[in-house]
C-alpha cells in the first residue's frame, strides 16, 4: 500500500528521535499548548506530584521542543506545574529537534507519554487517534507511534466517531476499551437490554447478554397444527 505525504515524512521524522537530548529548561520559559492538553488535572494530583518533587526530586524528564526563545511543551504537564508551584528555576526535559511534522509527532509522543502512565480517559485518547487519522496517518502508522495494535486503533477510532460511546465513557459505564467492539456487534435487542439494565459494559457482560440472547433463540414456540 503506497504512503501518503504525511506518513513519509513521519517516518523521516521518526529517526530524528534517536537525536533528543538531555537539557535543563528554565521553568518561565516553558510554554504550554492548550490545544490538546490533560482536562484531568485536578487539586490532588497537583499535590501529590508536588510533594513527589519535593521529597524525592525529578525522577522523570519532561518533553519539550525549542520554538525560538523558548520550549514548547510535549508532555510533563503536571511535572511543569508542581515545579511552578515550588518555585524552580529548571526542569530536567528531553529537547525534541524541529521537524517538519512536529505538530502531528508532538501530538503521538504525549498520546504516548500518558498512554504509558494511564493518563487519559478513552474518550481522550479516541480523540488524539482520531485527530491523527484526520491528520493523514493510517491505523498502522497510529499504531506504530503510539505502540498499540491495529485492532485498538480501530477501535479508538470507532470510539471517537459514535456519540453513543463518549456518552457511555461520561456516565463511567463504558471503561473497558475491548468492550466496545463486542458491543456494537450484538443484535439490537441485545444492546438495548445491556444499556436499559445500567450495568457497565464490560467484554464479561457483553458475552452474557449474548449467550443469553442465544439461548432464546434456540427456544422457539412450536407451532400448533389442525
Amino acid at each position: 500500500m503506497q504512503k501518503t505525504v504525511a506518513e513519509i515524512q513521519i517516518d523521516s521524522d521518526q529517526t530524528l528521535l534517536e537525536k533528543t537530548r538531555l537539557i535543563n529548561v528554565p521553568v518561565a520559559r516553558i510554554k504550554v499548548d492548550s490545544g490538546w492538553r490533560r482536562r484531568d488535572l485536578n487539586s490532588d494530583g497537583l499535590a501529590s506530584m508536588t510533594q513527589s518533587l519535593a521529597v524525592l526530586g525529578q525522577l522523570q524528564p519532561i518533553g519539550v521542543r525549542k520554538a525560538g526563545g523558548e520550549w514548547k511543551l510535549v508532555f510533563g504537564q503536571v511535572r511543569l506545574l508542581a515545579a511552578q508551584k515550588l518555585g524552580w528555576d529548571t526542569l530536567l526535559a528531553n529537547e525534541y529537534p524541529e521537524m517538519d511534522s512536529s505538530a502531528l509527532l508532538d501530538l503521538a509522543i504525549w498520546a504516548g507519554e500518558n498512554l504509558h502512565r494511564n493518563s487519559l480517559a478513552i474518550d481522550e485518547i479516541a480523540l488524539v487517534v482520531h485527530s491523527l487519522a484526520v491528520a493523514g496517518m493510517s491505523g498502522e502508522v497510529i499504531a506504530r507511534v503510539l505502540s498499540k495494535e491495529v485492532g485498538w486503533v480501530e477501535c479508538m477510532l470507532s470510539i471517537a466517531r459514535e456519540p453513543l460511546a463518549r456518552q457511555l465513557i461520561e456516565m463511567g459505564r463504558l471503561v473497558d476499551v475491548e468492550a466496545w467492539p463486542i458491543f456494537m456487534q450484538l443484535a439490537p435487542q441485545a444492546r438495548k437490554m445491556l444499556l436499559d439494565s445500567m450495568d457497565p459494559i464490560t467484554s464479561l457482560r457483553c458475552a452474557l447478554v449474548k449467550k443469553h440472547f442465544l439461548q432464546n433463540a434456540k427456544k422457539k414456540p412450536r407451532s400448533i397444527g389442525f
